[in-house]
């Protein structure tokens, strides 16, 4: 990631994964909890019952008959002692349960990725990876504006005021370009966009959207600016990208989102919603003069 990416990153609000953020409480109780058991097998379990069996038996009993000892061996000398030393065995065991607990984390993301090849026995995994291409970015960039620019010209201006020439409200103005911007990303980057304009009340007290996006009007109306508020894991497909712009006309407050569970917004985006919207309300104006620029010159005829 560039540096400019990442200075947004820290300037602009993001959705958390609140699935990641789970699953890593989850792994460090699974550890403590492993820590637990070992504590409590070493330094409170009482191992002493299971080395007095044999010392309850008499001694007649224990005495083998045949009185020719052995010669010790590795065995007796080195691994014997080890494994029924119990401290030994419980440090094994739990040492076991960690391996087990970060394999199931190590291996439980891969459901979450994109994968290109898998190999079990030689340890390879291969993930696919996406980079980010300059020529690419820039492209993007260049569309963007130009849709900008088109927007700017006489014939879409005429356009839209002959499409706006019966609005009474400026939301139906701003759902000209709104409809017109959401349309262009679904042709040229296959990703649905959907828009929606909101008063200020309405959109500081629905549900539907995130708190961290409703958090974040008072800084788009402040700076006056779209803020792009992106999810933190691009793989989840059930949370959504935000792009926020608050705009005050005539004393009124409006929030406008344009949402996407698979684009994400950038700055280029903000530029680019923000001139839309001041295009939409510069245009919106201009229509109404007209209209009552002919509303005067049918009463003087």
């Amino acid at each position: 990631m560039s540096r400019k990416g990442e200075e947004n990153d820290k300037i602009h609000p993001m959705r958390k994964d609140w699935l990641k953020v789970s699953l890593i409480v989850l792994y460090v109780l699974g550890i403590a909890f492993i820590i637990g058991l070992f504590i409590n097998d070493v330094f409170f379990t009482d191992h002493s019952s299971k080395n007095t069996t044999n010392n309850n038996v008499p001694a007649a009993e224990t005495q083998p008959k045949n009185t020719n000892t052995k010669a010790p061996t590795l065995t007796t000398l080195v691994v014997e002692p080890i494994v029924t030393d119990p401290t030994i065995i419980s440090i094994v065991k739990h040492v076991f349960y960690f391996l087990v607990w970060i394999l199931l984390f190590l291996l439980f993301p891969i459901g979450f990725t994109r994968l290109k090849r898998l190999k079990l026995f030689n340890f390879e995994l291969e993930v696919e990876k996406q980079t980010e291409n300059l020529i690419d970015v820039i492209n993007v960039t260049t569309q963007k504006i130009n849709f900008l620019s088109k927007w700017a010209t006489e014939e879409y201006a005429n356009g839209y005021a002959s499409i706006a020439k019966d609005f009474t409200q400026i939301d139906d103005g701003m759902g000209i370009v709104l409809k017109s911007l959401t349309d262009y990303y679904s042709e040229n980057w296959q990703g649905n966009v959907e828009y929606k304009i909101y008063p200020t009340k309405t959109f500081e007290s629905t549900r539907r959207i995130p708190k961290v996006v409703r958090d974040s009007y008072k800084a788009s109306l402040a700076r006056a600016q779209a803020i792009p508020i992106n999810k933190e894991n691009k793989d989840q497909a059930y949370i959504k990208n935000y792009l926020l712009l608050a705009i005050s006309y005539e004393n009124t407050e409006y929030a406008i989102t344009l949402s996407s569970y698979s684009l994400e917004f950038d700055e280029y985006d903000a530029v680019l919603l923000y001139g839309l919207i001041s295009l939409a309300i510069q245009y919106y104006e201009r229509t109404e003069m007209l209209g009552l620029l002919e509303r005067i010159d049918i009463e003087q005829a």
